[in-house]
């Protein structure tokens, strides 16, 4: 089954995650933001219908995307 309000979009899904895989086998830590897709959907890059993704990447020791903060 494909997720996506269309089969496009269920399509792109595919690859996003088959990509978000690819980094993660590198051990990049990556995330979807929904967020970043819909800014850049807002600042009219293209004035065609493009469903759009921002995958931020990180390389660092400490995981950027989430911090518990210090354990007492």
């Amino acid at each position: 089954m494909l997720y996506g309000s269309n089969e496009m979009e269920g399509k792109a899904l595919l690859q996003v995650a088959a990509e978000m895989c690819a980094a993660a086998d590198a051990r990049v830590d990556n995330r979807v933001m929904m967020s970043i897709g819909k800014a850049t959907e807002e600042m009219k890059y293209s004035e065609e219908d493009i469903f759009w993704h921002g995958i931020p990447l990180s390389i660092t020791g400490k995981n950027v995307f989430f911090d518990r903060g210090k354990e007492h």
